[in-house]
């Protein structure tokens, strides 16, 4: 699992939840058409925890540019109200856990909604073993 499967995973949700909206990438050139939806990783951490595991924190921030240039603010906490509870749990794989957001917040500058969530996961590194060589056995019988 990498921070590109999360960000798949967030925007499968925002599609979900907001179908009339334009999803774009990290890099928005010109003639972004409201309402539309940006997904950034801020700064991926990792902590080494005891046992060979380590607890990886993803920060994320949403872009929300809205479509209505009188009641924006409106709007922007509308649209924040309902990612509070659409990614609360984000599924990754059908057949795993969901994942859990932590530490979300939002606030609202120059006209766009920042909402910012965390998706917090533990690893356990594998350890690459090298296979043993072949073993010859020898035996002898005493008659």
């Amino acid at each position: 699992m990498n921070t590109f499967d999360i960000v798949s995973a967030i925007t499968k949700v925002l599609k979900n939840e907001f179908p009339d909206a334009k999803l774009y990438g990290e890099e928005v050139k010109q003639g972004l058409k409201a309402p539309a939806f940006t997904v950034f990783s801020i700064q991926t951490e990792q902590e080494p925890y005891p046992n060979g595991r380590y607890r990886r924190i993803n920060p994320f921030v949403i872009h929300y540019f809205p479509v209505d240039k009188i009641k924006t603010r409106r709007e922007c906490a509308d649209v924040a109200e309902r990612m509070i509870w659409a990614l609360e749990y984000i599924e990754l794989e059908p057949d795993e856990a969901p994942l859990r957001g932590t530490d979300i917040h939002h606030e609202f500058k120059d006209d766009v909604l920042h909402f910012f969530i965390n998706y917090d996961i533990f690893l356990r590194k594998v350890k690459q073993e090298d296979p043993m060589e072949t073993l010859h056995e020898e035996h002898m019988l005493r008659g």
